[in-house]
């Protein structure tokens, strides 16, 4: 299956390839470019598009959820400097609100489905509904909700908007493949993510953070939780400005595999009501 991803930062686009040669994520193409130079002939031939890819923690997400090698998927987590609460909050106003590009992509293209992310403040900017505006009257149905890490058992609140939209002449045939694709996987047990949702043989919600410390940042003194012998990121990740960004920017991709399953799902709920 042909891949094509697109990050412009240098930094991020090394760590995709070296992701990738070592089939943590699916190998594909990585293009720097900035998105505001890509037109839709760059997107010819391929088979998954993914945008603002960081790190390709959708990547993973679609791997655990069932829906890696299937072919009219796209992601993309714009920026969310416009919108944050940290940021100048210039909203749609700013330069780096790149969504209104990314949609002229989908226009011509018409991917089956995409999924994507944004920081929660986005909502009150009116980011969302901007967004699903424009892409039901392309044809698509939609979806969203808020979720926080702690819906997995992180031991942070890091709230973001997780967004859906599948064609809906699509629909049929996405969901339909994604069941058996998901019926059909083995996964390894190493690559199973229990969500606090399921319960273990003992009875127990399973978590992989369930072990934690709070550490008190040298950088800027404020306090934060980390797993128990793991120095904070200004202190011990090598490559220290490209290192804190790639994380910082990346999704919680446990969270994000939460929200393809249930959006699929909805799928199906949505196909049996017609």
């Amino acid at each position: 299956m042909n891949i094509f991803y697109n990050e412009w930062d240098g930094y991020a686009t090394q760590w995709l390839r070296n992701l990738s040669n070592d089939g943590h994520i699916p190998h594909g193409d990585v293009c720097e470019k900035s998105i505001t130079d890509l037109t839709p002939d760059d997107l010819d031939g391929y088979d998954q598009c993914h945008f603002f890819t960081g790190i390709g923690g959708w990547l993973l997400a679609l791997r655990w959820a069932g829906l890696e090698g299937i072919p009219g998927i796209w992601t993309g987590s714009p920026p969310c400097q416009p919108f944050s609460v940290s940021g100048k909050r210039l909203g749609v106003d700013d330069e780096r609100h790149l969504a209104p590009t990314w949609i002229e992509l989908i226009r011509a293209k018409k991917p089956a489905i995409i999924f994507g992310e944004q920081v929660a403040s986005a909502i009150s900017h009116g980011w969302i509904d901007e967004l699903f505006y424009t892409l039901e009257r392309e044809g698509y149905t939609c979806g969203f909700t808020v979720l926080p890490g702690y819906v997995v058992g992180a031991p942070h609140k890091r709230e973001r908007i997780f967004f859906g939209a599948v064609r809906v002449a699509d629909a049929s045939e996405m969901h339909g493949t994604w069941k058996q694709h998901r019926k059909s996987r083995q996964r390894q047990r190493h690559e199973q993510k229990e969500l606090q949702t399921r319960s273990s043989d003992s009875g127990i919600l399973p978590s992989q953070w369930e072990d934690y410390e709070i550490q008190t940042s040298e950088y800027d003194s404020k306090n934060r939780i980390c797993k128990p012998g793991i120095p904070l990121l200004v202190n011990g990740i090598p490559g220290t400005v490209g290192g804190i960004s790639g994380y910082g920017n990346a999704i919680v991709p446990q969270v994000a595999e939460f929200f393809i399953e249930q959006f699929m799902g909805a799928i199906g709920d949505m196909l049996e009501n017609e």
